[in-house]
């Protein structure tokens, strides 16, 4: 069996929650590369956003700044990094650690997204995977906040409480929830 993707309209200024089923087994990176070939059909510019220091196959380097990190992956000076990160702890209370790797999910989520958005694409995929409610609600607002100039696509993994029941949705505000299937 395979997920698929619903088809759906990149429409900018809008999110899509993309729920991908309990239970189910799919092969990684196959819902974005269904989103990305779509995408290129219709011309659309598509970046995925991965939280800072996925790259790193390795340990971090203990002395890479989070600011450093910013600035190289978004392609912008020291300056404007400061300022976005220092942007992230005003807006959305979430504090960014000097070092990157200091850094929990939630902030490397967040620097992330705004490496990404920094590239302007007209369709965005993200993830919350392996946050907590309160940080999938942070990233989530960063979203709603400062990208409503593009498409984001939310690629909503399930969960399980502590109590071994599926935890309800967590969505972006005004996102259109679609339900992925396996064919």
């Amino acid at each position: 069996m395979q997920i698929t993707v619903p088809p759906f309209e990149f429409v900018p200024g809008t999110i899509a929650c993309l729920h991908i089923p309990q239970g189910g087994f799919y092969q990684d990176g196959i819902i974005e590369e269904q989103i990305l070939n779509r995408a290129k059909s219709q011309n659309k510019t598509v970046a995925i956003s991965k939280p800072a220091g996925w790259e790193s196959a390795t340990k971090l380097p203990l002395d890479l700044t989070s600011v450093n990190w910013l600035s190289h992956a978004a392609n912008i000076s020291a300056a404007e990094a400061t300022k976005i990160i220092s942007g992230l702890a005003e807006k959305l209370s979430e504090r960014i650690a000097e070092k990157l790797a200091w850094n929990a999910g939630t902030p490397r989520c967040l620097l992330g997204l705004a490496a990404t958005v920094t590239h302007n694409p007209e369709i965005l995929i993200y993830s919350t995977q392996a946050l907590d409610q309160e940080g999938i609600q942070s990233v989530h607002k960063f979203i709603v906040t400062r990208c409503r100039h593009l498409c984001a696509i939310h690629i909503s993994h399930p969960g399980i409480d502590g109590d071994g029941s599926p935890h309800s949705r967590n969505c972006a505000i005004g996102g259109r929830c679609l339900d992925l299937i396996f064919v």
